[in-house]
């Protein structure tokens, strides 16, 4: 018993020194797809505490089994009887339980691949691509000058500023109690984001124009016939709808009808809304600015005059966004500007849009390096037993040819029994990756849907790489000389 236990005990620190010696390797790996940075000291204590907890478990674990297998080896060898061959059924069920994580985890990375593939390839209403997004509220510091400095450098193309963020997690703009005609009492509920832009800021973000128009120069003119507010502030008065807020007025023939947006204003000390009129000049496809976990707001794209926002886009010529944004953060040292909450630092859009996809791109990493430690391990456990399993039917095959069988009906008996391994573990990991999956991809406003071809291609990947680890094994055991192996056992 000491010896057995003393080879278990071996190989479980053989293990462990080779766990540790993957661990120093792979640590920058990790932080660098993880995008985190790891303390090596508490790392290796933790490890430690594993690799401790772990040797006491296999001592334990294995106490019984070697015990169990010392009395009937005393037994047998008393009687000089050798008991026979019984199915391997531990064996089969330990290499199905390899199997259904496996397929398990094989099966989640593809859902999760499916699903990134789909968040970056949809068209999210706007263009994302060599636009820089910064805050500078030219009130404060000197960020006027600044501003003016940043327009000059040479591979600005176009500027624009606008009320919020194109890309962010929570809409901060909406417009309520918006009138339109055919508006009913349950519509006046309604909430709509409002996005205002300076001139130009259409062109900018190449909104997908469905019917009608965006802004024109003539938009942007004011004069003594424009229509004022409350203020006696000239209205630049033409908006474009995105689709979901045509949906949601029940407006058949957009273009050309008019909405009504109120301002409110506190006088003794009563909230009074005054209401300007407002002309639908287009409608465009739906913005999606805060990622595909957030159904997208019914949105009201109006115009802005120069003073009123402080979030500003910067095009740029492609291919020199980090150029762009060195020489922004070298005039922002130049105006000693302090980047805070409300003047923050420059980045691009597209950044912004990965920003919000940042844990689904961790989790993928994360499964797919999982997927493939699994596949190892299963593979390197269907051979390590099929290769037990075939030597202890050496005879068994020996039979089997004499009686007339050829090597390829030998195989395929093998082949049969190894399949029907894979399709029972599947009949098990598939269920439960489809129910895993569908709950994750619940949080999802807009996602794929999880086919049974993702189903079918794993299942026939993972039976070709089963097959292929066992086929030098059972053909070598298939050609041997069936009297030698009679005669030897």
């Amino acid at each position: 018993m000491k010896q057995l236990m003393t080879e278990a005990l071996f190989h479980g620190l053989m293990a462990c020194l080779i766990s540790g010696c993957l661990i120093e390797v792979l640590t920058p790996f990790f932080e660098e797809i993880f995008q985190i940075s790891i303390q090596k000291n508490t790392l290796w204590l933790e490890y430690l505490a594993i690799a401790f907890i772990s040797l006491s478990c296999i001592g334990i674990i294995l106490t019984v089994p070697i015990i169990q297998f010392i009395q009937v080896s005393t037994k047998q060898s008393l009687v000089n009887k050798v008991r026979p061959h019984r199915h391997h059924i531990f064996r089969r069920i330990s290499l199905s339980l390899q199997l259904v994580i496996c397929l398990f985890f094989l099966t989640s990375t593809g859902v999760l691949y499916m699903q990134l593939r789909f968040i970056h390839n949809v068209d999210v209403g706007f263009d994302t691509q060599n636009i820089i997004e910064m805050r500078i509220n030219p009130r404060e510091q000197n960020g006027n000058d600044m501003l003016e400095e940043i327009k000059q450098l040479p591979m600005i193309k176009a500027t624009t500023t606008a009320s919020d963020y194109i890309v962010c997690k929570n809409i901060t703009s909406f417009e309520e109690r918006v009138e339109w005609n055919g508006q009913t009492e349950e519509d006046k509920k309604s909430r709509f984001a409002r996005l205002a832009l300076q001139n130009s800021g259409d062109k900018i973000f190449n909104f997908r124009l469905i019917e009608g128009r965006l802004f024109r120069e003539e938009d942007w003119v004011t004069n003594s016939n424009t229509p004022r507010n409350i203020f006696n502030s000239p209205i630049l008065n033409k908006i474009i709808l995105t689709q979901s807020a045509v949906t949601a007025m029940r407006i058949e023939h957009p273009i050309g009808e008019i909405i009504r947006i109120p301002i409110g204003i506190f006088r003794k000390g009563d909230l009074e809304w005054h209401y300007s009129d407002y002309e639908i000049i287009g409608v465009v496809k739906d913005l999606y600015s805060q990622g595909m976990k957030t159904e997208v707001y019914p949105t009201i794209i109006s115009q802005a005059h120069n003073w009123m926002q402080s979030i500003n886009y910067f095009q740029v010529v492609p291919g020199t966004e980090r150029n762009a944004i060195k020489a922004i953060n070298e005039l922002a040292q130049k105006h000693q500007w302090e980047y805070n909450e409300y003047n923050t630092e420059p980045q691009t859009v597209d950044n912004k849009i990965q920003e919000l996809n940042k844990s689904e791109i961790a989790i993928f990493k994360l499964f797919s390096i999982l997927s493939f430690l699994c596949i190892l391990i299963s593979l390197f456990g269907i051979y390590s037993i099929s290769s037990s399993i075939i030597t202890q039917r050496q005879k068994e095959i020996a039979i089997r040819k004499v009686m007339g069988a050829t090597i390829s009906e030998i195989i395929i008996m093998f082949f049969q029994e190894y399949i029907a391994l894979v399709f029972v573990a599947a009949i098990i990991a598939f269920p439960c990756s489809y129910y895993a999956m569908s709950i994750w991809l619940e949080q999802y406003a807009y996602h794929v849907n999880i086919s049974i071809d993702l189903f079918i291609i794993i299942l026939n990947i993972v039976t070709i790489l089963v097959l292929f680890t066992i086929l030098h094994q059972v053909i070598k055991t298939a050609r041997q000389n069936p009297a030698e192996v009679i005669k030897s056992e």
